[in-house]
């Protein structure tokens, strides 16, 4: 395995880059082409797994504010 790229976040605005190496831009594109889709397949994984524990957290706040509620009503 050869590191070929690099991934960089703002973790105060939640943003993120890609960046490759040059040597990547020295591969085959087929090679290129698979190691992408590889890439975005694993990306795709991740992404879905935090929307789904972001959703979760979403959830439980609204229950917590709907039981504080409750308790100021009583």
């Amino acid at each position: 395995m050869t590191i070929v790229a690099t991934l960089t976040a703002d973790l105060e605005c939640g943003e993120g880059e890609v960046k490759l190496r040059a040597v990547f831009d020295e591969l085959d594109g087929l090679i290129r082409a698979d190691v992408l889709k590889d890439w975005i397949s694993h990306l795709e994984v991740l992404y879905n797994n935090a929307l789904r524990d972001w959703e979760i957290e979403n959830d439980q706040q609204r229950l917590s504010k709907r039981v504080a509620k409750r308790e100021d009503r009583q």
